[in-house]
């Protein structure tokens, strides 16, 4: 996330929203095509406008409603389609949690290389798994 206008006034608020929303569309477009998204810093960019949103103050900020709502239905599309691409039979799944039976170890070690940290060191595979 980044290029967002400073936190002052309603307007850059408003665009505020709107660069953050365009983000969202832009992450889900990408991974309904099936690419992985980095979400990296969206929590943070979300909560600063929130906050920014309850500390506005006078009778334009009614304005912020259509904008905000549009931010839950990009959040809503977004999670549809995240939860979609993790589903078992999805197209190319190959997360822990789409069924492929991956040991606690390998699980680990995908989890690691997909979020950057390589390997992590040697977890002892459960004797119980064939």
């Amino acid at each position: 996330m980044t290029d967002l206008p400073p936190d002052t006034g309603l307007e850059a608020l408003i665009a505020r929203i709107a660069a953050i929303t365009r983000a969202i569309d832009a992450a889900c477009a990408a991974a309904a095509a099936g690419a992985a998204v980095d979400l990296t810093g969206l929590p943070d960019e979300a909560d600063r406008a929130c906050r920014a949103a309850q500390a506005a103050k006078g009778p334009d900020t009614q304005r912020l409603a259509p904008h905000f709502e549009a931010l839950v239905h990009a959040l809503d599309a977004l999670a549809d389609t995240l939860r979609r691409n993790m589903a078992p039979d999805a197209p190319g799944a190959t997360t822990p949690s789409a069924g492929h039976g991956l040991g606690p170890a390998a699980a680990t070690r995908v989890a690691a290389r997909a979020y950057g940290a390589g390997p992590p060191a040697p977890v002892p595979e459960d004797p119980s798994r064939p």
